[in-house]
C-alpha cells in the first residue's frame, strides 16, 4: 500500500508486551487520504488484520507524540537532497591507493580505498 501510494505513513504502538516469543499485540495507524479508506481497509481485511477503532491506550499514545520532528512533504524531500549532495561530496574525496607489487589478483575499487 506504501509503494501503490494508497496510504503515505504507517505508525506502530505495542501497547502490552508478552511472553510468547513469536506474537507481539500492536496497533497501527495508516495515514492516507480519505478516497483511498475503503481500499486500504479492504486490503487489510484481506491480510487478516482486524481494522476498527485503536486501543485506547495505543490513541493516547499517538496524541501524546510530539508532531514537532515531523518533516512537510518539501522538508523531507530538501534533506534527502542535501544528504545525497553530501555523499557524493564525500565519494569524490575519498583517496585510493594502488596495491602492493605483491598483490597480483585485480582489486575492486572498494578494495583501494586508502587510509584518511
Amino acid at each position: 500500500m506504501l509503494d501503490k501510494k494508497t496510504i503515505h505513513h504507517v505508525d506502530g504502538v505495542v501497547t502490552t508486551g508478552t511472553n510468547n516469543m513469536y506474537r507481539m499485540p500492536v496497533t497501527l495507524f495508516l495515514w492516507g487520504l480519505p478516497q483511498h479508506k475503503a481500499d486500504v481497509i479492504q486490503r487489510c481485511r484481506l491480510g487478516g488484520l482486524r481494522v476498527g477503532a485503536p486501543d485506547p491506550v495505543a490513541a493516547a499514545v499517538m496524541e501524546e507524540a510530539p508532531a514537532a520532528g515531523q518533516m512537510t512533504p518539501i522538508e523531507k524531500e530538501d534533506a534527502l537532497d542535501q544528504l545525497f549532495a553530501r555523499l557524493e561530496a564525500d565519494k569524490q574525496s575519498i583517496r585510493t591507493m594502488e596495491p602492493a607489487a605483491a598483490v597480483t589478483a585485480p582489486l575492486y575499487p572498494h578494495q583501494k580505498v586508502g587510509d584518511q
